[in-house]
């Protein structure tokens, strides 16, 4: 009886034998364990993503008080940075909206008054 013995190194680092099968033939069934916990690797690494992107476009207002004026907005108008208490109302010329990246780069500590968008929209 003439046996080869092939070593063939799929993706995975599966070893093929014996015209093509691991231990009695059961390439199919490793190959697709195989298979699925890559693609599972790539849906947590999907989801991660996405839940950072969600993140970087999450706006927040930045809440002084918690009455109708409450709210800290940048004139854009002016040469220079002015800052108003108004309301939330995007009006032209004020920026009411901020990202975490601009509130952080305009001053770390107003990020204990940002408030996302959508939770304070819920409340009113």
């Amino acid at each position: 009886m003439n046996t080869t013995m092939e070593r063939n190194y799929a993706k995975g680092g599966i070893v093929l034998t014996e015209t093509g099968s691991i231990g009695g033939g059961n390439y199919g069934k490793v190959r697709e364990q195989f298979i699925k916990a890559e693609l599972e690797k790539l849906d947590d690494k999907r989801r991660n993503y996405e839940q950072e992107l969600k993140e970087l476009r999450q706006l927040y207002y930045l809440k002084v008080t918690d009455d109708g004026l409450a709210y800290l907005n940048l004139d854009l108008d002016l040469n220079t940075e002015t800052w108003e208490v108004s309301t939330k109302g995007e009006t032209n010329g004020y920026q009411t909206k901020f990202t975490k990246e601009e509130i952080m780069a305009i001053n770390k500590g107003l990020w204990s008054i940002a408030v996302p968008v959508e939770e304070d929209d819920r409340r009113c």
